[in-house]
């Protein structure tokens, strides 16, 4: 999952600073960087309005990569695996022969999980919510929700991340010519 958006002045801003090219680069590049962080941002307020998961969980996953002011580019980036259902909205949170209860998105009530169980295998030591496969004791599949990278590529979540970091982008291009002209450097 990857976001671009585009600075639509870049050539009139350049020619605008034609004696000085080095301050128009450098007036690009911190509305660039200002504008990934606030997508960042937003990714992850709009992945917990709609899915149990935590803020950490998701900017965790979320790397920001700046190149310079000479490349004029900056993209962010979630890198992550799917999440275990153990850690959304699950009941019993400790080994219980009580039915499961789970709920990823916000959207709606705790679902049962048919034949899913609560246990601390030996191995690992962390509880999860497992299913058996086939009709023997063993073996068992632990149950995963989504990763965060898929609930970031929602369509609806990724177009208000764009459109944000677009909004952004053109504010502080413009806050920042206004501290260019006024001198403040």
């Amino acid at each position: 999952m990857s976001v671009k958006v585009d600075i639509k002045r870049a050539q009139d801003i350049m020619e605008l600073f034609d004696a000085t090219p080095r301050q128009a680069q450098i007036v690009m590049w911190r509305a660039i960087t200002r504008a990934a962080t606030a997508g960042r941002t937003r990714a992850s307020m709009n992945v917990r309005k709609n899915y149990m998961v935590s803020a950490n969980d998701v900017k965790k996953t979320i790397k920001i990569s700046k190149k310079s002011s000479a490349t004029l580019s900056a993209n962010f980036r979630s890198v992550g695996s799917v999440i275990p259902l153990i850690d959304f909205d699950t009941t019993p949170q400790e080994p219980s022969p009580a039915a499961v209860r789970t709920r990823v998105s916000k959207a709606g009530g705790k679902k049962n999980i048919s034949n899913a169980f609560v246990a601390r295998p030996s191995s690992s030591g962390k509880v999860h919510v497992f299913t058996r496969v086939g009709t023997s004791r063993y073996p068992l599949k632990v149950l995963y929700g989504p990763s965060v990278p898929q609930m970031i590529g929602r369509e609806d979540i990724m177009d208000d991340i764009l459109n944000r970091t677009q909004t952004v982008l053109n504010d502080r291009l413009d806050h920042e010519l206004e501290r260019l002209l006024r001198g403040q450097f």
